[in-house]
């Protein structure tokens, strides 16, 4: 007989055994989404294509999915506005804080709008074409 297992012991154990990956989730028709990021190749195609230089950037989960876009959009030598009044976090107030902190390290806190601001940029841009 074997030694009883300590909840740590096992635990540790655990976390070595290979498992699905969390966030892969079937998309329609058949796409998958494996990532937290707005940048796969097709969306970076359409972005270049369409010519633009900032990219706005609202929704819910601000420390993974709004976070990890706006840092690859940088990366991308875009320029991302995070709407910081149009973000949530499904994980707590202080988790999407965080989110924010996180941000302003990584793209500057120039780059952390409101949405009057995006409005305001909008209406000044007026008839101008915009990605759909």
């Amino acid at each position: 007989m074997s030694p009883p297992v300590a909840p740590a012991q096992e635990a540790a154990r655990d976390r070595h055994r290979p498992r699905a990956h969390p966030y892969r989730r079937p998309r329609a028709r058949g796409h998958r989404q494996d990532g937290y990021t707005l940048f796969t190749p097709e969306a970076d195609e359409l972005i270049r294509r369409a010519g633009r230089t900032y990219l706005v950037f609202c929704g819910i989960a601000t420390e993974s999915c709004v976070l990890k876009s706006a840092a690859d959009a940088f990366e991308h030598v875009y320029a991302p506005w995070i709407v910081a009044d149009a973000l949530a976090s499904g994980v707590g107030p202080d988790i999407h804080d965080a989110g924010l902190v996180v941000a302003c390290g990584l793209i500057g806190t120039g780059q952390l709008v409101t949405a009057e601001h995006v409005v305001g940029q909008l209406t000044a841009c007026a008839g101008a074409p915009v990605l759909e």
